[in-house]
């Protein structure tokens, strides 16, 4: 669309240089005269300039089109990150829980050794180790 610009305002300039070569007197017997040259030169202007506009017209279409994807990305963009936001949150409350819950587990388990601990500590006070008998 910006290189149809481009290229219309090529035509557009080419269309005038040639508008004004042939406003200039050339030969004196060219059978042509010079008002149809000048009409001629005049609708190649107007087409030029025809192609000018729609090719604007084109690239500001393209232009609004772009800043609508842009918008709607950004929307997008917007959304996801909230979303992440809350995948965050989740993840995290549940580490806390899971937390809690493996600490009770242990304490649990670690209630559960004491009194094994403590019979294991009596057992071994009691008992002392006899030495070899010889024979």
């Amino acid at each position: 669309s910006l290189r149809r610009k481009d290229r219309a305002a090529a035509t557009l300039k080419a269309a005038l240089d040639r508008c004004d070569a042939e406003a200039k007197p050339t030969n004196f017997f060219d059978f042509r005269s010079k008002e149809n040259r000048t009409q001629e030169a005049e609708l190649r202007l107007q087409h030029a300039m025809a192609a000018q506009t729609e090719a604007v017209e084109e690239f500001g279409t393209c232009v609004e089109q772009a800043m609508a994807v842009n918008t709607v990305s950004q929307q997008a963009t917007d959304a996801l990150a909230c979303m992440l936001a809350y995948v965050d949150f989740a993840v995290q409350q549940t580490l806390h829980v899971s937390l809690g819950e493996c600490s009770a587990a242990w304490t649990s388990t670690a209630d559960s050794l004491r009194p094994s601990a403590k019979r294991l500590r009596c057992d071994a006070r009691g008992e002392r180790p006899r030495a070899p008998s010889l024979r």
